[in-house]
């Protein structure tokens, strides 16, 4: 039986949800049936005119995350998609998060920079795609950049930086992002323990363990909201 507290969290949430849905209108794609969609204290969508943002069942919005789609851009969030605490997506042409992928606290995936020259930076945006697998996790701190494309399966340690596409099922760490770990077996990334929470297998050994330090997000039903 759900408790109190979490009785008080999960219809706040849902306050916030309707709200959401009355502002945003048709530029959101909202799921019909499936877990129900989490939304945190200070968490943000932003669609611009223009674009789109499609939503997977049981996505998980901690508190102060962002998603924020900007004119004729597209983001798609998969089913049971969890960002931690201040993480944040960002697109000005078209990021896809795939299902049960999940950012850590203060992670951010941007599919843009700001043209830079011999005359230093300006507003201008120059943009592209960027694909997370599913079952991947990008650690706190990290950030996945412009172009970029994660696999299936793949952990990015807490505090790397993603400049080139990730193939190979393991765990990445560093500036930039580099193999540090091969999965020790199929199957692995992101998965649903004995207890329903979320765990990663294959990545107990040191090393690993060294990259993800400070990058494992709350269980999604533990995570504060």
């Amino acid at each position: 039986m759900m408790n109190l507290s979490k009785i008080i969290k999960w219809s706040a949430s849902a306050v916030r949800l309707a709200a959401l849905k009355a502002g945003l209108g048709l530029r959101v794609s909202w799921p019909r049936g499936g877990k129900p969609v989490y939304i945190g204290r200070g968490a943000r969508i932003r669609v611009a005119g223009g674009g789109r943002l499609d939503v997977g069942a049981g996505l998980y919005l901690s508190e102060n995350c962002l998603v924020q789609v900007n004119p004729g851009a597209r983001v798609i969030l998969g089913d049971g998609v969890f960002m931690n605490a201040n993480a944040r997506v960002v697109a000005a042409e078209s990021v896809r998060v795939g299902d049960r992928a999940m950012l850590g606290p203060n992670a951010c995936v941007y599919d843009h920079d700001h043209a830079f020259g011999e005359g230093g930076v300006s507003g201008d945006l120059v943009a592209s795609p960027v694909e997370v697998g599913e079952r991947c996790w990008i650690g706190a701190n990290s950030l996945v950049t412009r172009g970029v494309r994660i696999a299936d399966r793949i952990c990015v340690g807490g505090g790397a930086v993603v400049t080139r596409s990730l193939e190979e099922p393991g765990v990445y760490a560093g500036a930039p992002a580099k193999l540090v770990r091969r999965l020790a077996a199929p199957g692995g990334g992101v998965s649903d323990g004995p207890d329903g929470k979320a765990v990663a297998p294959h990545l107990g050994d040191r090393e690993a363990q060294v990259a993800l330090q400070g990058g494992r997000p709350a269980a999604p039903g533990q995570a504060e909201g």
